[in-house]
């Protein structure tokens, strides 16, 4: 597989930009983003948008894509596409919502939206997500989706306060879209 066919994104959908960097730095001082994810916090809004346009570039080089979820006008969120294997057609996403957005079904149509496209429109396999097993949200959010867990990578990942878990996995291939 060359660089993936990212096409046209589904909608709700868009590249971050540098224009996203006061609502992003808003969401990482955010304590259950910031409990689950690596994130830095504390930068200045323009640090965040300068991290949001390499979007482009990221696009471009088919390494992955960083997208923002919108409501209303607003950013509710973002979903990262990493961990791009070209060889396998795979690849992992990564999510956040911030806390006015939670529980409300939004994020998880987004993820399954999403990881549908990847497989039907950019040629993947396979699409993972990898969530600690503590982060109830996130595994439920994964089940609405659609994804299918398949087992836990030890001591494979680490929270915001740099302590190291284990990770599951779970997977929504090119067999399980339509269903």
């Amino acid at each position: 597989m060359s660089a993936p066919r990212w096409g046209r994104l589904p909608g709700g959908l868009r590249d971050l930009t540098a224009a996203d960097g006061f609502a992003i730095a808003a969401a990482y001082r955010d304590d259950e983003i910031c409990r689950w994810l690596p994130v830095p916090r504390g930068l200045p809004p323009e640090a965040y948008g300068a991290w949001a346009d390499e979007a482009a570039a990221l696009r471009a080089s088919g390494d992955g894509l960083r997208l923002a979820i919108e409501w209303a006008g607003g950013l509710a969120g973002s979903i990262e596409v990493r961990r791009v294997d070209r060889r396998a057609r795979s690849c992992e996403l990564s999510y956040w919502s911030v806390p006015d957005r939670r529980r409300t079904g939004g994020t998880a149509a987004a993820v399954r939206t999403l990881a549908d496209h990847l497989v039907t429109s950019a040629e993947f396999r396979r699409v993972e997500l990898r969530i600690a097993p503590g982060n109830a949200a996130s595994l439920a959010l994964a089940r609405r989706a659609g994804f299918v867990p398949e087992g836990t990578l030890r001591r494979a990942g680490f929270l915001g306060d740099g302590s190291v878990v284990d990770l599951t996995v779970w997977s929504r291939t090119d067999r399980d879209v339509g269903r």
